[in-house]
């Protein structure tokens, strides 16, 4: 927990108890595998997995007022898919229904628009699959891995309703945490960090996390009011399911832009399959489920499907935003040696001499005012 000041030029800003967690208002219908997403500063839980089988519910919770409210319910039933926020519309994309009385994957493509509380039809994932994640970027949607096709990469674009495949995942996965940032796209697994690179098409691998996870989600934090951080949350895969405790359900905190990993607070109401999503830096864990061993090694324990809405505060957060960093470009003509040693001025450094400037210039002109308007006088 982190309690800091930082005081500069016309700022005040006070970092919040940081790496914590706060219970917020339970959403109404518990269940696991649901759609969780932001959009214009509202959370929407979408669909998942009840203890009455696959279900529609879609569930608006207001962060301003904590409160949730009932939606028009998503057409297809189902549970596991790819959800993401673009133009003020939410994709839902594949998943896990009931067709011909049995669970099967799905390639429904369904979007929910707020603004008239209605949904549409879209046009259908090339492969059908679960236990999938959605992520954005230059206007369109990446699907990839899954359960029947773990190193597919399937691209949607919601500007012509139209699909196609890209570079294949190195390593299959499904059920797995991703996020963007930098402009590329994030996949973490059991022990692996797997980037794919629009610009080039092209995979690359970064620092696996310090604890292998399963189950995991993941929710990215913008550097707004907490440093870019991509905050991934799951299952200690070290433990067997039926040892899990609190403990078992972590949090980890992965720096892109140094690959680097630091372990962070666990959730306090231990959950499987959570919906994760981001508003304005702060991250909201909903639902998901826990299990009960009638005795001993119980392979068909009692399932629980959760309301729980969890909050946690990211590391190095502000309630104000931070202050900008400037990053010097490349055809600028600085070296390494000048941004180490400090020789460039910074924008705080630059107002402070442009003030003062400024101010002298003001001065000369009022004192050659003066003395002109003696000069007349004396004439």
């Amino acid at each position: 927990m982190t309690v800091c000041f930082i005081l500069l030029p016309a700022v005040f800003s006070v970092c919040l108890a940081d790496d914590s967690w706060t219970l917020k208002v339970p959403m109404t219908e518990g269940r696991s595998g649901l759609g969780v997403v932001a959009l214009n500063g509202n959370i929407y839980a979408i669909g998942g997995a009840t203890s009455n089988g696959f279900c529609s519910f879609n569930e608006e919770y207001n962060t301003t007022t904590g409160t949730w409210t009932s939606k028009a319910s998503m057409p297809t039933a189902r549970s596991d898919f790819a959800v993401a926020s673009f133009q003020n519309k939410i994709y839902c994309i594949g998943g896990y229904a009931l067709s011909n009385n049995q669970g099967l994957a799905v390639n429904v493509n369904e979007v929910y628009d707020p603004t008239t509380d209605s949904w549409s039809t879209k046009a259908p994932m090339l492969t059908p699959e679960l236990n999938v994640r959605a992520n954005v970027i230059d206007g369109k949607i990446y699907v990839i891995g899954g359960n029947n096709n773990g190193t597919l990469n399937q691209v949607y674009d919601p500007s012509t309703d139209s699909w196609t495949i890209k570079a294949s995942i190195p390593t299959a996965v499904s059920s797995y945490a991703s996020a963007v940032a930098e402009g590329k796209i994030y996949i973490f697994t059991t022990n692996l960090t797997q980037i794919y690179n629009p610009v080039n098409n092209g995979w690359s691998y970064g620092t696996p996390a310090p604890l292998p996870i399963i189950l995991a989600n993941a929710g990215f934090t913008s550097g707004v009011y907490a440093p870019e951080r991509i905050y991934v949350f799951g299952v200690n895969a070290q433990l067997p399911y039926w040892q899990l405790t609190t403990k078992g359900f972590i949090t980890q905190g992965y720096n892109p832009q140094s690959d680097s990993w630091q372990i962070c607070s666990p959730m306090q109401i231990g959950r499987y399959d959570v919906g994760v999503a981001s508003v304005n830096d702060l991250l909201f864990l909903v639902g998901g489920f826990t299990t009960q061993s009638r005795s001993g090694l119980d392979l068909n324990p009692i399932y629980t499907y959760s309301t729980v809405n969890e909050q946690y505060t990211p590391l190095g957060y502000s309630a104000t935003p931070l202050p900008v960093t400037v990053s010097v470009p490349k055809n600028t003509g600085f070296n390494s040696e000048q941004l180490k040693s400090g020789s460039l001025i910074n924008p705080y450094e630059i107002a402070y001499v442009s003030v003062i400037t400024a101010v002298i210039a003001i001065g000369v002109c009022l004192f050659l005012y003066k003395r002109n308007q003696n000069q007349v006088k004396k004439v």
